[in-house]
């Protein structure tokens, strides 16, 4: 079959098409074999081709990527549906059953899910991680990003808040992040050789942001790193919250000494995980939302097959401000 394979861990002209790659095996008693028809590209797949990743290590070659959507081709005995019954309603990970031809989404590595990652993501932390209400002065570190532009878009025409005030180190996203829902884009200096110093930099930004005092909620999508900085742009007092949920820096775990002990007093730390099934429960509600035009999912560009290098390129260019929506078609 052919396929994009990983040949090695670098930049993006390590991908290689292969028309010779082996097809994949259903197992007898467990087992969705899926023809691809398009897939989305996010930062999870440039970091791990990158070399970057906080589960198991890829070994290439490899066929890598996290989202997806196909067509069922063959179903062990056990997951098929019987043609009497009614639609599926159920997802991979809730007993669903397929029949050949069906449509599926693979969301983040879970079959079964039909919307884009980084909403179901974004909901997630505004709503389980955070808790938001409208009342609240939302900070996002990272506001460029793929779940950055969906946190401003839920936040303002879903939660109802009048001030999302984003981050973002290019001043060429500010239009695309203003049209998503921010009300304020701070544009972060670029550090040359030496890192920011917290207490400046959180200064900063809650001065361009409208708050000297601090902000009510903030969500760090930079990384681990970022997340002193974070902390210091929090407001000290009414139980402030601050969730760590992604890692645009590739950073995984703070290079410094932190302690516990330095969490401002009054301020809250949480984080974010996809594997909380908690997070997917109001998908339903959120393709309404898409249907009554309140969240746009169209894709960023669409590229064809043998334009995966191209396509990789793009999403890490200055130009690109959400990676998840590039779409690649398999045709």
């Amino acid at each position: 079959m052919r396929a994009a394979i990983l040949t090695r861990q670098g930049d993006p002209t390590v991908l290689s098409i292969r028309d010779d790659y082996p097809k994949p095996q259903i197992s007898k008693n467990h087992g969705v074999l899926i023809r691809v028809k398009a897939i989305a590209i996010n930062s999870a797949d440039l970091m791990t081709r990158g070399g970057i990743t906080a589960g198991p290590v890829i070994i290439p070659p490899k066929i890598i990527g996290s989202e997806c959507i196909g067509v069922v081709e063959a179903i062990s005995t056990e997951l098929q549906r019987p043609k009497d019954q009614e639609n599926e309603k159920r997802d991979g990970r809730h007993g669903a059953k397929y029949m050949v031809g069906d449509v599926v989404v693979a969301l983040l590595g879970g079959m079964g899910r039909a919307f884009d990652g980084c909403y179901a993501a974004a909901h997630g932390i505004l709503n389980t991680s955070l808790k938001i209400g409208p009342t609240d002065t939302l900070l996002v570190q990272g506001g460029s990003s793929a779940v950055g532009l969906a946190i401003a878009c839920l936040a303002k025409n879903i939660c109802g808040l009048k001030e999302v005030i984003g981050t973002t180190r290019s001043k060429e996203k500010v239009t695309r992040m203003e049209a998503s829902g921010y009300s304020t884009v701070i544009i972060l200096p670029r550090h040359q050789t030496e890192p920011p110093v917290p207490s400046e930099l959180s200064e900063m930004i809650k001065r361009k942001g409208g708050h000297p005092w601090g902000f009510t909620a903030i969500v760090d999508l930079v990384g681990a790193t970022n997340i002193p900085i974070s902390l210091l742009c929090a407001r000290r007092v009414g139980g402030s919250k601050v969730c760590m949920a992604g890692m645009l820096n590739g950073a995984y775990h703070v290079q410094q000494p932190f302690s516990p002990m330095s969490i401002p007093p009054g301020v809250l730390l949480t984080g974010y995980s996809s594997s909380v099934e908690e997070h997917l429960l109001p998908l339903p509600n959120l393709v309404n939302e898409v249907l009554a035009s309140r969240i746009d999912c169209t894709p960023d560009r669409v590229f064809k097959f043998d334009e995966i290098v191209e396509a990789h390129k793009y999403c890490e260019s200055e130009v690109v401000s959400d990676t998840s929506r590039c779409l690649q078609t398999t045709a």
